[in-house]
């Protein structure tokens, strides 16, 4: 029987809930936290809302969250260390990536196309890297006009962002940047909206949402549940490895 509760939280695509449910139920039973009483939940009933009030305020011990908002909120306000980088299920490294969607109608064909035409940009968040700043990234490596990213309309979730562009109708096209995990999601669960846009582009790789572990923790929980992250593997991530704040500084600019 478990004598320390630990809390882990995700504030990502809902693509992740399922991820941190098995992880956090492979890191219950490591036995590295097994000789300790250490037992990690996940509460998936709690609100988008919720989970990052509590993220902000640094009441979860293990936060699976967006690198950008990772190292430029998280760390900074000195609640959260970065310890480890998830590789996908599909990748052969820590990275992940964008793609871009547009309406079937829109007459582009990549995101040059799209800045030439005028796209309008829906996106997920302001605070968010694959919907936002990484697509700002990925326009300025290409030497392409950052101008559509002034003027985005926010929906508040990729899924959302996906729906937006399959609805939006006119003469000015739409687009969107979604994380491809979330993406791969989106098509594996034939969402309907997904099925009525297409992907013309996608951008350079960038490092996985990181893994970070409350700075607060006793030392010998910190180590141990560290250990026991990038000893387990789960059904949709091929490895955890180890990773630093440093490994994120691009996402800064």
């Amino acid at each position: 029987m478990t004598s320390i509760d630990l809390t882990a939280t995700t504030y990502l695509g809902d693509n992740t809930m399922a991820v941190l449910a098995s992880l956090t139920d492979a890191l219950s039973h490591h036995p590295a936290l097994v000789r300790l009483g250490v037992g990690v939940t996940f509460n998936a009933g709690l609100s988008p809302t919720d989970r990052l009030a509590g993220v902000d305020d640094g009441r979860f011990d293990l936060v699976w969250v967006c690198g950008l908002y990772t190292v430029s909120r998280l760390v900074p306000a000195g609640r959260y260390r970065v310890v480890a980088v998830p590789t996908f299920a599909g990748e052969t490294g820590p990275v992940y990536h964008s793609v871009i969607v547009t309406g079937p109608d829109s007459g582009s064909t990549s995101l040059e196309e799209a800045v030439a035409a005028g796209a309008r940009l829906v996106a997920n968040e302001p605070l968010s890297w694959s919907g936002y700043h990484g697509l700002i990234h990925e326009l300025r490596r290409r030497g392409l006009h950052t101008g559509l990213v002034e003027q985005a309309s926010f929906t508040g979730a990729h899924s959302e962002a996906v729906a937006a562009v399959a609805d939006s109708v006119g003469a000015e096209p739409t687009i969107a940047a979604v994380d491809h995990t979330v993406w791969n999601h989106l098509v594996s669960s034939a969402d309907p909206a997904a099925g009525r846009v297409v992907v013309i582009d996608r951008t350079d790789d960038w490092p996985a949402p990181p893994f970070c572990l409350r700075v607060g923790l006793e030392p010998e929980l910190f180590h141990a549940l560290s250990a026991a992250l990038l000893d387990v593997t789960v059904a949709g991530l091929v490895a955890v490895t180890p990773a630093a704040v440093a490994d994120f500084r691009l996402m800064l600019g």
